[in-house]
């Protein structure tokens, strides 16, 4: 009995103290480790993370870089088998760095679940794209911090919506 429950464990062994080491132990991240305001909110952020997803990151010895751009606020995308890519733009760099940064590991979280929930190899319209890892962030807890980031992003019919489902995750 005991060996079928080992085989059903998942193959990745792997949980928060390993994947914050490595996180910041690779080079990539050399930027974040000398600013410790921002290391703080990416710390808080990495803590989000629940077992699955950071298997999820770290499948096939996957590495999760953050990398800062110019740019509005942050993109994410499954750039090569080794690696996948938020891009934190100047403005979400603003939002990390300050003293109430939930709205910016909000960020971070929806761009995550674009990652996990793998929306770059999936058929998926963009709309529902964005829905999709606005709940993956909402299930993480951040789904206030969301909701009002996209309140103060100028009106259009997506955001109204996004707003209104996040408005579901809250009750």
């Amino acid at each position: 009995m005991l060996q079928l429950i080992r085989r059903k464990r998942p193959s990745i062994e792997v949980n928060q103290k390993v994947f914050q080491k490595d996180f910041f132990e690779n080079p990539f991240h050399q930027w974040i480790n000398e600013d410790r305001y921002l290391k703080r909110t990416i710390i808080e952020f990495l803590q989000c993370f629940k077992d699955q997803d950071l298997r999820a990151l770290m499948k096939g010895n996957k590495k999760l870089i953050l990398t800062p751009a110019s740019g509005l606020y942050s993109c994410a995308f499954n750039a090569t088998e080794k690696f996948d890519f938020i891009i934190i733009f100047p403005d979400l760099l603003k939002i990390l760095r300050c003293a109430s940064p939930e709205r910016g590991i909000a960020i971070l979280l929806h761009e995550a679940g674009h990652l996990i929930l793998k929306h770059s190899a999936r058929n998926l319209d963009p709309l529902e794209a964005q829905l999709e890892a606005d709940a993956f962030c909402a299930q993480r807890g951040h789904a206030l911090a969301l909701y009002d980031f996209l309140n103060d992003c100028p009106w259009d019919e997506e955001i109204d919506l996004r707003k209104r489902y996040i408005q579901t995750k809250l009750i």
